[in-house]
């Protein structure tokens, strides 16, 4: 899920199109209705959920859809995927779960400080640190506009629909199904979403395998994609925000 469509990095061929995504938050009242629905119909056999975006601490309630998340999934695992900085993250987590007010210490020790009370919590996390070792990648996800590369190939190529989101009230298989609007948006094109290309968790009577059925099948949308000519690029590198990004 999406806690902020818009991000503060401006990655090439961003998969959730945030580089060109106009800033936008799921209201509260929505965020709950929608994971309420969710536990519901899944009874909490979820293993994992991802607080995401975009970047997920642009939003100034960051901490209250945390809050919603647990509340509703008492169980299962939530990550947090997040660029900004990482003492923060944790100090949230911390405070809002465990009721524990950590102490005044400098910028400097606050992640260590924060580590070391979470790992005394029943809250799991991981952080990913930056390091001079690694070489930051990319990848090159080709789109194809007109509409006409074979859905099995592509669905049994992709590596997005391993993925699912959740985005007001529907779950896609993908972050190009849930996102594309902002690609539409930006770039002035015409990628169409169908009613088969989601399910409404709000439909009634809506069974879990129902859910599961349809994530492991290739849908309409899959047509926009060129998955087998995707191709790892290189080095990290910003967006020109031009359409050639993902195109062939």
């Amino acid at each position: 899920m999406h806690l902020s469509n818009h991000c503060n990095l401006n990655c090439f061929g961003c998969p959730h199109f945030s580089q060109v995504a106009q800033p936008k938050f799921p209201t509260l009242q929505t965020y709950e209705k929608d994971i309420q629905a969710l536990s519901e119909i899944t009874q909490g056999f979820i293993n994992k959920i991802q607080l995401m975006g975009g970047e997920p601490l642009l939003n100034p309630n960051c901490k209250d859809y945390f809050a919603i998340m647990r509340k509703h999934f008492p169980n299962v695992l939530i990550w947090h995927f997040a660029s900004k900085a990482k003492s923060r993250v944790l100090g949230i987590l911390q405070r809002k779960y465990h009721r524990n007010t950590p102490n005044k210490v400098s910028h400097k020790d606050r992640l260590g400080r924060n580590t070391e009370n979470l790992q005394r919590t029943r809250c799991g996390f991981k952080v990913f640190m930056d390091s001079d070792k690694k070489q930051k990648v990319m990848a090159k996800m080709i789109l194809n506009p007109k509409g006409n590369s074979n859905p099995f190939q592509s669905f049994i190529g992709c590596t997005l629909n391993q993925c699912a989101q959740l985005y007001e009230g529907k779950l896609y298989p993908c972050t190009f199904t849930a996102y594309i609007e902002h690609f539409n948006k930006h770039f002035s094109q015409n990628l169409q979403i169908t009613s088969l290309d989601f399910i409404d968790i709000h439909k009634p009577n809506l069974a879990y395998q129902e859910i599961l059925n349809f994530m492991a099948k290739p849908l309409p949308f899959c047509r926009y994609c060129d998955t087998m000519k995707w191709q790892h690029i290189g080095e990290w590198k910003d967006s020109k925000k031009d359409i050639s990004e993902y195109l062939e």
